[in-house]
């Protein structure tokens, strides 16, 4: 895949993950709801990344 392909999928995508998140920060019942969804995400998005830099993944 070319670079530019690359810079154009990942910005579509993070596009994605905001709207996505704005629209579950909308839809929780009460913050506390809102704020453990985004914090669960949040650290499974890191263990991901941090799984994919250990093994080395794609540069």
């Amino acid at each position: 895949m070319a670079q530019a392909e690359a810079v154009m999928i990942s910005m579509m995508l993070s596009f994605l993950f905001y709207a996505l998140a704005v629209i579950w920060a909308f839809s929780a019942k009460t913050a506390m709801l809102s704020w453990l969804g985004m914090v669960f995400t949040g650290l499974i998005a890191m263990s991901i990344w941090g799984v994919h830099s250990i093994t080395g993944g794609a540069a």
